[in-house]
């Protein structure tokens, strides 16, 4: 009886044994290909099962995987997602590189930025062929019948003139302008920018998505961000520029002089009043002075040129622009222009640190 329980105690304990020899392990380090440096903090888990772990402050792991064929996954917020597939007991190194998201999938709240499918606030966005869809001289005009709760009114013809911009209705505060938050910064106003230079406009319409600039966040933000250099190792250098001319579209029909002594003859006889005008013959058909020929300017010019460098690598990046534009007023002659000169740098540079 004692040799029996002998054999089974043994029994088992080979077959323990050999299903825990099953078990292999994978170590390593996960690091990031932009600079090389350890990535702390990233999910390492069994694809299709429940174990898991994460790396440390050195970016090493280690894991014990049920059998060669798992697949183990590396995942972390802002990072592509790896996959590996354990073929024994070794030592493995992961390199993550940063996913990319596009403009269009995500919107500035202030803090950062959200996937819109996950803001319910009232937020809209402007993109960037929008804004260079017709030629504006100022930001704001872009915003002019593409944004939902967004007036932009244009107060009269004067070039370079600023509209005014309401935002679901009137403000209550003395001023009623919404704040413009340009690169992350609070400007006063936005008449310097170049409407070519922007990357996207998101505006932030109610309490919610604007409560953290305070009182005047009641009016509305406007964010906008501009461009910035690409990071493909290569230089680039473009130029965008367009000319046209401007006339009235339409004129009313003005009475000549002798049309105007008439009218005013037959007014004063009806009134009873004596005749203004006694010999209309010192007026003849056709006579007088064009008021309307006289005040519009005729094929008034506007232009617009753009020249633009940008380029860098993954750490370095930067972007320069000029531009140059001028508009002619319709009425005013020389007195009724609008020239800006724009001239823009900004440079993104990764500083390492050890």
């Amino acid at each position: 009886m004692k040799g029996k329980i002998t054999f089974f105690l043994m029994f088992f304990l080979l077959h323990a044994f050999g299903l825990k020899a099953q078990d292999l392990q994978v170590t390593g380090k996960v690091t990031q290909k932009s600079d090389g440096s350890p990535l702390p903090g990233v999910t390492v888990t069994i694809e299709g099962g429940t174990g898991g772990t994460s790396t440390n402050a050195n970016g090493e792991f280690k894991l014990n995987v049920p059998k060669t064929g798992t697949v183990l996954v590396f995942s972390q917020i802002g990072l592509e997602t790896q996959r590996y597939t354990a073929t024994g007991n070794s030592v493995i190194n992961i390199i993550m590189t940063d996913r990319a998201t596009g403009l269009a999938d995500v919107v500035v709240i202030g803090y950062g930025t959200q996937v819109r499918r996950n803001v319910s606030s009232a937020i809209s966005s402007v993109k960037p062929d929008q804004i260079t869809q017709t030629p504006v001289q100022r930001v704001e005009q872009a915003l002019q019948g593409r944004v939902a709760g967004v007036q932009v009114t244009n107060v009269s013809g004067q070039p370079g003139d600023a509209p005014t911009v309401r935002i679901r209705g009137i403000g209550t505060n003395g001023d009623a302008s919404p704040i413009y938050i340009v690169d992350g910064f609070q400007v006063g106003g936005i008449d310097y920018l170049n409407p070519s230079d922007i990357q996207s406009m998101d505006v932030l319409k109610d309490a919610a998505s604007a409560a953290i600039y305070g009182a005047r966040g009641g009016n509305g933000v406007v964010l906008i961000t501009t461009k910035s250099g690409a990071k493909n190792g290569r230089t680039s250098v473009t130029y965008d520029g367009y000319y046209g001319i401007q006339n009235a579209w339409r004129k009313m029909n003005l009475l000549d002089a002798r049309q105007y002594v008439v009218m005013m003859n037959e007014g004063a006889a009806n009134a009873g009043n004596s005749i203004p005008f006694p010999d209309i013959s010192k007026y003849p058909s056709g006579t007088g002075t064009d008021w309307q020929k006289a005040v519009f300017q005729k094929n008034a010019p506007m232009y617009n040129h753009q020249v633009a460098v940008n380029g860098g690598s993954e750490k370095n990046s930067y972007a320069i622009n000029f531009s140059l534009f001028d508009q002619k007023g319709l009425v005013g002659g020389d007195k009724s222009d609008f020239k800006r000169y724009t001239f823009r740098a900004n440079s993104d540079n990764q500083v390492l640190t050890h």
